[in-house]
């Protein structure tokens, strides 16, 4: 008898049983894969990546510097907020990206168990 293969959704496989390392060779390996399919982009992010600012604002070409997203703003809680034009062809969305926690200690610490 075959047995049967515990479903689960793909966010829980990628969130609870992939290592971090994992995760990331996923995601470059995606990246690598979108890139070698569209050779448009590939040739646009080549021709920004060489040469100053200067001699691509000259000849009309984009500089790296160009496809970095910046923050729309900050709010007093410490978030980021940050605005995508077009994703996926469904329009602007706004991100809100929340500080980044750290733990005093670590769980297994000396000092965690003295405090």
């Amino acid at each position: 008898e075959e047995e049967e293969e515990e479903e689960i959704d793909a966010l829980e496989w990628y969130t609870q049983r992939m290592t971090p390392v994992q995760r990331l060779r996923t995601l470059w390996a995606l990246c690598e894969l979108r890139l070698d399919l569209v050779d448009d982009i590939r040739d646009r992010i080549d021709s920004a990546a060489t040469g100053s600012r200067d001699k691509a604002e000259a000849e009309g070409f984009e500089h790296v510097d160009d496809f970095r997203a910046e923050p729309l703003g900050l709010d007093s809680a410490g978030h980021t907020y940050w605005l995508h034009d077009n994703v996926r062809g469904t329009g602007p969305r706004l991100y809100r990206e929340a500080p980044p926690t750290f733990n005093k200690y670590p769980k297994n610490s000396a000092a965690a168990a003295a405090a």
